[in-house]
């Protein structure tokens, strides 16, 4: 029994109920928390090509999405794009945009449906004229 360890950056990991059992996880639904007991051996790692080969059509499998708190922050100047394009990144950003002047709304007609129209079919000569 595998798990398939990817760089942390926001996790989404997928346990087969056979991993789960073989490792004797604890799911704490009401706390949001799954508990690992201590490895008794090293844990064994599958890559993607092992894990596609090893679920089968009918597997039971239980998504997980795990989020882990970095020590290290990562500060906007020590991204390159951050620094290629400074004025498209502003230092605190707020959390409602700010009003409009203008409010940009369709209006619709009361019970109309969908406009369903079929495709007009161009000749090769209007065709290479609209290009």
């Amino acid at each position: 029994m595998d798990l398939v360890c990817i760089p942390p950056s926001g996790i989404d990991v997928i346990f087969g109920m056979n991993w789960l059992i073989f490792n004797r996880v604890h799911i704490n639904c009401c706390a949001k928390m799954v508990v690992f007991p201590k490895p008794e051996e090293e844990p064994q790692l599958m890559n993607t090509k092992q894990v596609k080969e090893s679920v089968k059509e009918s597997a039971e499998l239980f998504a997980v999405f795990v989020s882990l708190n970095l020590e290290n922050e990562v500060k906007m100047e020590e991204l390159p794009v951050v620094c290629e394009f400074p004025d498209v990144f502003p230092g605190d950003v707020s959390d409602v945009p700010p009003e409009r002047e203008v409010e940009f709304t369709i209006d619709l007609v009361p019970s109309t449906g969908p406009i369903s129209m079929a495709p007009y079919r161009m000749s090769a000569s209007e065709l290479k004229e609209l290009k």
